[in-house]
């Protein structure tokens, strides 16, 4: 008898082509919707970036198939957590599809989303996004373990990398390498690596990251893939983070020469040499088409965007640069960036002053007039400037005093503005000092005169103040040495403690409010996120070690929330592990443990989410609860309509209704079986199956993993014996591709 071997090419090739013809005709009753060769390129990007769905991207599916709850996403194209027959449709749909790769972005385009450091070119930190509240924890990178204590493969993170968003990305960088996580569950779709020291915040445009490196080039990525594309040597240095402009990519080096660089062909437009040490990244004015930065002997510089002509530039100071901090009577603007108010033509730039001005009024003035002459009186106090963009003169004299986040001597950067504009109305938003917050006291010192407020920019935005002027806003209690950077999402004011990140809504910002402390701009809290929840079990009332301030021993937790692994949230209050501070409620990061704190935190909001870096450089993302845990972020327009039509088959009208015994005949379809369930198989922590024969063999099974659990308000042991409608999908259950099987992620899919 002759034996025919078939050579692992033909076996590979036959085998495939086997698997395609018999899922073309499993699926052939499901309608496909009209997509382009490029949407159909989304798909191959999930698989092997051939810009073509070919035998490739089966593999990649068939490798994964029916892995769960966690399967390689690349392979879970329609991200309800399983590799399944649905995944298959897809590249059934588009099998034989090219998009040929656009190796140009083309032309900037301003999103809303956070594509920057500072969100956008002028640096504003403001984004007119929200997020509805309540919000839910979507997903972690880079933080708390299943328990809530900090994980052995913990990265470092730059203090002054802000995570971006693009697409269906959000993009962070760590530990010298770019990272790509899917925005609808954090998963890592690619990294890229070995590209020099990474210490800045890069930009998206187009489909394209452009990343400033340690090792001068700047590296234009695929944003889909992480592959480099192109690349820029500048010939210095690239550690501050890079400027989308509306027509150009804008860098500086260590050494103070600005670039700014064709965002397609990577070719410089021009160059400018600043003559001194770069301190702060560049901002830019789209009004007045002008770039500005500050360099490390504390002049701020003002370039004509369109050929890098210098503008103007001025020293806005009396003090000199000096380096370190405690003790110094000089200045710096590192860690601080310029920020831009386009409407008013204003660019403010703030220095890092010393210690000892937190005592030069103890505490401060109680007036804006009295803060301002002071300032007027005693120049080297001046720690925010206005600018005029034309010519770089003082426009007014903001009635801010110094702080920062520091103690004993040593006093860093203090926060810089946020630029809220809001229809025809701009104003800017900063921590300030005034005597006023402490008076309810009796008394109190330097360290504890700090609040929020609203600065008003002109003489007639609000009745009654001038320009520079300060308006009381009800926030959290800050103190003047814990003032760290803010940001703005709507009227949502973040302020980025070290502990924690706070959040206040402004409700009420009418014209009679914020004149006083007692009668203050109006707020209510939005959740907070703390890095370190502490709780103590009644069996270990003193869990809490008193670290700070400064001590020994342990003490209790006043609120009482358990770990939730699910939530990370204690509706009762937030109480810190270690430091004996209360909070309203919202979110931990950390569960009785005290993680490295190594990285400046900022809140950004964008697509949708609410992104918090944490001190140690996690990531905690929020959505809008009413958003499923599945959401469709990574597809596009076109295949979230099919998506929609499989996963929410109740809101499907014309779904035919069949006994359980005739699902079989209706695989690809989306149907509502009925029958009497025999059999509750807990397969956890996988699944909990659901059946109407016992054992289900050959009749319909019914699966709700263990993630969509919770959302059950009843244990589905109470469905034994009841008759029900369960309306879905319906594919094949592994392995034998026999039996027909629904997957449940939502409650309202079964009927009893």
């Amino acid at each position: 008898m002759q034996t025919t071997i078939l050579s692992p090419r033909f076996s590979h090739t036959f085998l495939f082509s086997l698997v395609f013809a018999l899922l073309a005709c499993v699926f052939v009753a499901v309608p496909t919707a009209a997509l382009t060769a490029c949407d159909a390129n989304i798909i191959d990007a999930e698989g092997d970036l051939e810009q073509i769905v070919d035998l490739s991207d089966f593999s990649e599916l068939i490798g994964n198939f029916l892995k769960s709850p966690f399967p390689n996403p690349a392979a879970d194209i329609n991200e309800d957590a399983i590799v399944d027959l649905t995944d298959y449709y897809y590249i059934v749909q588009f099998y034989g599809q090219i998009c040929e790769s656009n190796p140009n972005p083309g032309p900037i385009t301003q999103s809303d989303e956070w594509v920057q450091f500072g969100h956008d070119a002028a640096r504003t930190s403001f984004t007119a996004q929200t997020v509805a509240e309540p919000w839910h924890l979507l997903w972690q990178w880079n933080a708390s373990d299943s328990s809530g204590k900090t994980q052995a493969s913990h990265l470092s993170v730059p203090d002054f990398v802000q995570p971006i968003t693009g697409g269906e990305y959000v993009y962070m960088v760590a530990e010298n390498t770019v990272y790509a996580l899917r925005k609808s569950n954090g998963q890592q779709v690619w990294q890229a690596g070995n590209i020099g020291t990474l210490s800045a915040t890069p930009v998206y445009n187009g489909g394209k990251l452009y990343v400033p490196s340690g090792d001068g080039k700047l590296y234009m990525l695929n944003a889909t893939s992480g592959a480099v594309e192109k690349q820029f040597n500048a010939g210095n240095a690239l550690n501050m983070s890079a400027l989308l402009t509306d027509s150009a990519v804008v860098v500086i080096s260590a050494n103070g020469t600005v670039f700014s660089v064709d965002p397609t062909s990577m070719t410089e437009n021009w160059r400018h040499a600043a003559g001194a040490v770069a301190s702060t990244p560049v901002a830019f004015s789209a009004s007045k088409n002008s770039l500005v930065f500050v360099t490390q002997d504390l002049y701020v510089h003002n370039l004509n965007a369109s050929t890098g002509q210098q503008n103007w530039r001025v020293k806005p100071t009396s003090r000199t640069y000096q380096s370190g901090t405690p003790g110094s009577t000089g200045a710096q603007a590192e860690k601080g960036w310029p920020v831009v108010a386009d409407q008013h033509g204003i660019v403010f730039v703030r220095y890092r002053l010393d210690w000892n001005t937190l005592w030069t009024w103890n505490p401060y003035p109680n007036t804006n007039a009295e803060i301002r002459q002071n300032l007027q009186s005693n120049q080297s106090q001046q720690v925010l400037f206005a600018l005029d963009l034309n010519n770089g003169q003082l426009k007014f004299i903001p009635a801010v005093g110094n702080g920062g986040a520091g103690d004993g001597g040593s006093l860093p950067m203090g926060p810089q503005p946020i630029v809220k504009k809001d229809g025809s109305t701009e104003v800017a938003y900063i921590i300030w000092r005034n005597g006023l917050t402490c008076a309810n006291a009796g008394w109190c010192d330097g360290r504890e005169d700090a609040t929020m407020g609203e600065m008003v920019l002109d003489n007639t935005t609000v009745s009654g103040y001038q320009a520079g002027d300060m308006r009381f806003i009800k926030y959290q209690d800050i103190q003047t040495d814990e003032m760290l950077y803010i940001t703005m999402s709507g009227n949502t004011i973040f302020h980025n403690h070290w502990l924690v990140a706070e959040a206040e809504t402004i409700t009420d910002r009418s014209a009679t409010k914020g004149a006083t402390f007692s009668n203050p701009i109006v707020t209510k809290h939005a959740p907070f996120t703390i890095w370190r929840q502490c709780y103590c079990p009644p069996d270990n009332p003193q869990c809490n070690p008193i670290v700070y301030p400064g001590g020994s021993g342990t003490t209790t937790c006043p609120v009482n929330c358990p770990f939730n692994g699910s939530t990370h949230y204690c509706s009762g209050g937030l109480f810190s592990y270690g430091d004996q501070r209360g909070y309203p409620a919202g979110f931990y990061e950390y569960h009785n443990d005290r993680p490295a704190e190594s990285s400046a935190t900022f809140s950004i909001v964008s697509g949708g989410l609410v992104i918090i870096k944490a001190k140690d450089g996690g990531l905690l993302v929020y959505a809008d609860s009413s958003t499923a845990q599945v959401q469709d972020a990574g597809i596009s327009s076109q295949v979230a309509g099919i998506k929609t039509s499989i996963e929410s088959p109740i809101a499907q009208p014309g779904v035919i209704e069949v006994p359980f015994t005739q699902a079989g005949e209706h695989v690809g379809q989306v149907i509502t079986a009925v029958g009497t369930i025999q059999s509750v198989v807990d397969h956890l922590p996988k699944a909990v199956y659901l059946g109407f024969t016992d054992p289900h063999d050959g009749s319909l099974l019914v699966r709700v993993f263990e993630e969509d659990l919770e959302k059950f308000g009843y244990d589905l042991n109470s469905l034994l014996g009841k008759q029900v409608k369960v309306t879905g999908f319906v594919s094949l259950y592994w392995p034998e591709l026999v039996d027909p099987e629904i997957i449940i992620t939502d409650p309202a899919q079964i009927e009893f």
